[in-house]
């Protein structure tokens, strides 16, 4: 008996002879052959482009257990106010994968401290140069945001000895004084909350720093410091600068 002609390269197990279809209802003769034409390399195979609508969409999600919200051939990732996107292609793994970065983008609080002990205490220096006001409690530890730039902001009440006394604050570390940081805030006997705020830059991004409050007094006399007690919380806040 004569051999059957097929379009294309036929299906793994199938030569095309009659006798490979004489198990086979006609139904399924028309559809081995039909899928045979079909298959790369056949006389009508399929075309890329005809099967996306079929076979490529993806459908998208947001959040788990959410309704989908489409069902497309390609997903668009658009990068948002402070988000970095890596997108490689992996041929051998078959994917594509795609890192998604955050920075701090100069918003929350990185570090604080509260210090309120129950008793007042008193934080004096008579010296002309900047020491530790409290080295052990005094102080904040944070970690440098991406931009390497933080504001730091100190509160607590201040006096003086007299008149003629000036009384400025810096920030210090292990090295000694922190430059750029020194400013005057307060002057004469009177008791005040003054707000010191200063600015560090050149930070490396990811490593951790720890500040102390340094004072000085300008002047003939002595400069305090009080907290706790009725006087309140002593209050040092970290926050990121972009």
């Amino acid at each position: 008996m004569g051999q059957l002609q097929l379009f294309g390269e036929p299906e793994d197990g199938f030569s095309g002879d009659h006798a490979d279809l004489s198990n086979v209802t006609a139904d399924q003769h028309h559809a081995q052959l039909h899928k045979a034409g079909h298959l790369a390399g056949g006389g009508d195979a399929f075309a890329a482009g005809d099967l996306l609508d079929a076979t490529a969409r993806v459908a998208v999600r947001k959040n788990s257990g959410g309704a989908d919200v489409g069902a497309r051939r390609r997903l668009n990732l658009i990068e948002g106010s402070n988000i970095t996107l890596t997108v490689a292609d992996d041929p051998a793994g078959e994917e594509v994968a795609i890192t998604i970065a955050a920075s701090d983008g100069g918003g929350g609080l990185l570090a604080y401290t509260v210090y309120n002990p129950g008793t007042a205490e008193t934080k004096s220096t008579s010296s002309g140069t900047f020491v530790d006001a409290d080295a052990t409690n005094l102080k904040v530890t944070f970690t440098a945001p991406s931009s390497g730039k933080v504001l730091i902001r100190v509160s607590a009440v201040a006096d003086n000895s007299g008149s003629a006394v000036e009384q400025y604050w810096n920030l210090r570390d292990a090295g000694g004084d922190v430059a750029g940081t020194a400013a005057g805030v307060w002057q004469g006997p009177e008791l005040g909350r003054p707000a010191f705020v200063t600015i560090v830059t050149g930070l490396t991004p990811g490593n951790s720093y720890t500040y102390k409050l340094g004072f000085r007094r300008v002047g003939t006399g002595t400069a305090y410091i009080y907290i706790g007690g009725d006087y309140g919380a002593f209050v040092m806040e970290v926050w990121p600068v972009p």
